[in-house]
């Protein structure tokens, strides 16, 4: 419900001001939850935990047990994505995306297939949010995600590839490896760096280093990885054919 609300701005803006728009919940929901209802919010400092999940005696309280819930809601709902996208709905979400004039002359209502755009979108961020709550023993306002949480998640689509199944788990991949990466070679660095020096650049060549693989990928590689694994097999079946 909260999603349908922060939708209302997409009929009139869209592209990077509609995300400008909508960044407005970042800091609006973080505010209302330390200054509003903190008996049950917890309020600035508080914190409300959450129980841990179990299934008859079995605990789900450790990282090995955790995954199984995990992995489930990432099985389901990937299936759930991958259909949608084959319905009526999804062929919606695909000709606005597109060219909205475009579906909007064909007769498709922009505003409704934004909105249950929106409601899903949240749906499914709501889902992660809970499954986070309940992997942390708690929830809070200093217990969720931040602006730059936020950041690397859109990093994890823009490298996997926008509008795709397969770009999630490509930009996932990519983005924590490049994180462990970025980690050894700026331990690397830090080793033949002045003492004074080495703090300050273990704290901050992985943020730099994030950032120039964004811009390396909307420069060379705008449509992601999905887009380049559609290449390599359109070439596959091609071959030996150079055409």
């Amino acid at each position: 419900m909260i999603g349908l609300v922060f939708g209302l701005p997409s009929l009139r803006v869209k592209g990077f001001y509609l995300a400008i728009a909508t960044l407005a919940a970042q800091f609006i929901i973080p505010w209302l939850t330390k200054h509003t209802f903190t008996d049950y919010l917890g309020g600035t400092e508080g914190r409300i935990p959450t129980p841990v999940p179990q299934i008859g005696d079995f605990l789900f309280n450790e990282p090995s047990r955790f995954i199984y819930i995990t992995l489930g809601v990432l099985i389901l709902t990937t299936f759930i994505a991958t259909n949608i996208s084959r319905t009526r709905l999804g062929r919606a979400f695909v000709a606005i995306r597109d060219n909205d004039l475009a579906a909007e002359l064909l007769g498709v209502n922009l505003f409704g297939y934004k909105l249950r755009a929106f409601f899903i979108a949240a749906m499914y961020a709501g889902l992660a949010g809970a499954l986070k709550a309940h992997y942390q023993r708690a929830i809070g306002t200093e217990f969720g995600y931040g602006l730059t949480e936020s950041i690397v998640l859109l990093g994890m689509l823009v490298v996997g590839g926008l509008g795709t199944n397969l770009g999630p788990f490509l930009g996932t991949t990519f983005i924590v490896v490049m994180q462990d990466v970025s980690n050894v070679v700026g331990s690397s660095f830090a080793s033949i760096m002045p003492p004074e020096m080495t703090a300050r650049l273990l704290t901050s060549f992985r943020p730099i280093f994030f950032g120039l693989i964004l811009m390396f990928f909307l420069i060379f590689e705008p449509r992601g990885l999905a887009h380049r694994w559609q290449l390599l097999k359109a070439a596959w079946r091609l071959r030996p054919f150079s055409h």
